[in-house]
């Protein structure tokens, strides 16, 4: 389907092409409106609209009684969500208002053959100048809930974001999943952290841990939401009437879709509601076989989504409180979350209706997870155990990491990277011998002068395997080759600090540009009997220094098969690894990074160059001084289609 479409896709869409000259032009490029919805970000509806074309103005002032400054999209404080049906085009014109540079990427889009769009300033591309404009373009595959961001230094949490939405394409997910309303406008939550206050040295500040006694992806002082641009409710003594926090409306016996996306600084979150189940269909993008839990967890970068099955006979004015609660607890007492916010699901008579009903009467759920021979689930564990006491004392939950999920189309035989095809093995552990450290095998990523992309000597100063004298020392470029095209490739992604265990690890969500990944193992540390780590896993034999190795040879367990689910961004458990499996099918230059933006800017990445002479280049190339980029629909397609044919599907 997918050869077939990009065969096709020229003649779609060249007749409605528009010149270079015309790139920028308000009077020549017809923009779609984004329409405004009422308590949500605007809507920039591409479903019938290909190629569509998107306006998007970047700026950055204060906002209203706060000294800080934000970045802004189009005047808002959260950029418009794109719906688009898969496969469809949709360009975005960038026009930057600001006196510092950016870059957008797009968040699960695999950019196929077109690597110098991906949206990585300094990586990819030159970011985007100060007055500059730059025109990106791709193409909404795969399918599921995404999202947009800047991917330049900390713009991301301060406002330079936005979520996309690709329509899927089957037409039997309904008759699999059972009917639901799907109302992406409405019932999607991107939520971040504000300025999470990072810890200072030497302030003394409450000492909050994952419930496994790891570190925090990043220690602060305050935990604080937004969703939407708003506070949700700290206390569920503000939400007693009709208030103005955020609410999600429902009727009585339907089903809904909602869509989680986790765009904080570097929050884990957990999300539950209150007296109801939540159906997991979703991550990354990967439809899966419905998933029963009472609680789910997301890190930095994933997405999931879940149906909503609203309860019969409820009345209107029916009001549940959607808690979000950080992961995060007090090291020397698990009962106490280091915060939590409340938005709310509230019944009404139409689910279309965006105001309260009359009068509303809160139920609140307090004896969840009292139950000990019937614990309560929790979706997506970075650890094995649960301790008892989370959130408040007696509490009952069992865990489940991502392996549990099974997709609901399965992979063809063809397309399974199966253990005994892998060509290439690779090993990446992150952090080091230093406590905090941001390296992957004791090497910061430092971006070149030159972005990658248009430089071999960049691309190849800091390959891997590299050897450091001391970890952390060493600021590079660093890059790792795959050289064997259209082959089965592993990577293996560890969190083993030499001489260190516990409090010294951390639990990292990596993301990879360009591609999907299967998960083929996940392995933890040995814990105590309440839950926190004991010791590492014993697996790797891991250096501070260089890649680590198979202590004993490959274990077994490492598996994949036609339901094994794929990501774009994996928790990788503190003081244990996980083993990806993808091809080698995607040519050019891409990121592999921690989704932390601390960790990122501080060093925690690595460069993919995936057989580079198979990919397109750019139309022209874009100079640290170029202040306008562009090119047409009709050179992208030109682009995109300039990749070996193979006989695998392409996702």
């Amino acid at each position: 389907m997918w050869l077939l479409l990009l065969l096709t896709a020229p003649f779609l869409t060249i007749a409605a092409d528009l010149s270079v000259e015309d790139c920028f032009d308000e009077a020549a490029t017809k923009y779609i409106t984004c329409k405004p919805v009422h308590g949500r970000p605007a809507v920039c509806d591409c479903i019938f609209k290909d190629p569509c074309y998107i306006k998007m103005i970047i700026s950055k002032g204060k906002i209203s009684g706060s000294n800080e400054s934000h970045y802004f999209i189009n005047q808002t404080c959260q950029g418009p969500t794109i719906t688009v049906q898969q496969y469809g085009i949709v360009v975005i014109d960038f026009s930057n208002e600001m006196d510092e540079d950016t870059s957008f990427h797009f968040h699960g889009m695999h950019q196929r053959n077109v690597p110098w769009i991906d949206g990585v300033g300094n990586v990819t591309q030159y970011p985007i100048p100060g007055k500059g404009r730059f025109r990106s373009i791709f193409r909404a595959n795969p399918q599921g809930t995404h999202w947009y961001h800047a991917h330049m230094r900390y713009q991301r949490s301060k406002g330079l974001f936005g979520v996309l939405i690709v329509h899927e394409a089957q037409s039997d997910i309904c008759e699999k999943l059972g009917p639901f309303e799907d109302q992406p406008q409405r019932k999607t939550l991107l939520i971040v952290d504000q300025d999470a206050n990072k810890k200072q040295p030497g302030k003394t500040v409450q000492s909050f841990c994952l419930p496994d006694g790891s570190n925090l992806p990043v220690e602060f002082t305050r935990f604080s939401l937004l969703i939407y641009g708003k506070e949700p409710a700290t206390s569920l003594l503000e939400c007693t009437g009709n208030e103005t926090h955020t609410q999600f409306y429902v009727v009585s016996g339907k089903n809904y879709r909602f869509r989680i996306i986790d765009g904080a600084l570097g929050t884990v979150f957990v999300i539950s509601i209150d007296y109801h189940k939540l159906y997991i269909m979703a991550t990354d993008g990967y439809l899966v076989k419905p998933f029963e839990t009472d609680f789910l967890i997301v890190h930095v970068g994933e997405t999931y989504d879940f149906i909503l099955k609203a309860k019969k006979d409820i009345l209107p004015g029916s009001k549940y409180p959607i808690r979000i609660q950080s992961l995060a607890v007090n090291c020397k007492n698990s009962s106490e979350l280091a915060g939590q916010g409340f938005v709310f699901l509230v019944y009404t008579n139409q689910s279309s209706q965006m105001t309260s009903p009359t009068s509303e009467n809160l139920i609140v759920q307090n004896d969840r997870c009292s139950n000990k021979s019937n614990p309560c689930t929790i979706m997506n564990c970075p650890f094995k155990i649960m301790p008892r006491s989370y959130s408040k004392p007696g509490t009952y939950m069992k865990c489940y990491d991502i392996l549990s999920l099974e997709l609901l189309f399965p992979t063809p035989s063809v397309d399974i990277p199966r253990s005994a095809d892998v060509a290439s093995e690779f090993f990446f552990n992150l952090e080091g011998a230093k406590p905090r450290a941001s390296i992957i095998n004791g090497i910061k990523f430092k971006p070149p002068a030159v972005p990658i992309l248009e430089s071999k000597d960049a691309a190849n100063e800091c390959k891997y395997p590299v050897n450091c004298s001391d970890p952390g020392r060493k600021h590079c470029p660093h890059t790792v080759h795959l050289t064997k095209f259209n082959t089965a490739t592993r990577f293996v992604l560890s969190v083993l600090n030499q001489g260190l265990v516990g409090g010294q690890n951390i639990t990292h969500p990596i993301h990879m540009h360009g591609h999907t990944y299967f998960i083929a193992k996940i392995q933890y540390p040995e814990y105590h009997q309440n839950g926190t780590i004991k010791e590492r896993n014993n697996d790797l034999k891991a250096s501070a220094c260089a890649p680590a190795k198979w202590k004993n040879g490959t274990p077994g367990g490492i598996s994949v098969t036609s339901t094994t689910v794929r990501k774009d961004t994996v928790m990788v458990p503190a003081g244990g690894y996980v083993v990806l499996h993808f091809f080698q099918d995607n040519p050019g230059y891409w990121f592999m990074h921690c989704h932390v933006d601390w960790h990122l800017n501080d060093g925690m990445a690595i460069a993919l160059v995936v057989n580079p002479e198979r990919a397109s280049t750019p139309p022209n190339l874009l100079n640290r001084d170029t202040k306008d980029f562009c090119f047409s629909v009709k050179t992208f397609l030109s682009k995109e289609t300039q990749y070996p044919k193979d006989k695998r599907k392409v996702y």
